[in-house]
């Protein structure tokens, strides 16, 4: 997300307003792997940023999954 928001010049306050949120704060905390975002702003993160959009879930699931699996001490 980092990425792709910097290369379109757009700052996390102006994309949380994008998305309908007050602050950058839920975007600092998805660039730094601490959230995701709601499912309702995966297709507009999409659009805004011009990203793909199974390349974006697929990320966001892998990131989940190794949550998971680190506080289970699990490994798949």
């Amino acid at each position: 997300i980092k990425q792709a928001r910097k290369r379109k010049g757009i700052s996390q306050l102006c994309l949380a307003a994008e998305l309908g949120h007050s602050t950058g704060q839920m975007i600092s905390n998805i660039e730094r792997g601490i959230s995701v975002p709601p499912k309702k702003d995966i297709l507009r993160l999409v659009a805004v940023l011009g990203i793909d959009s199974n390349l974006l879930v697929n990320c966001f699931l892998e990131l989940e999954k190794a949550k998971i699996y680190s506080y289970g001490g699990h490994h798949v």
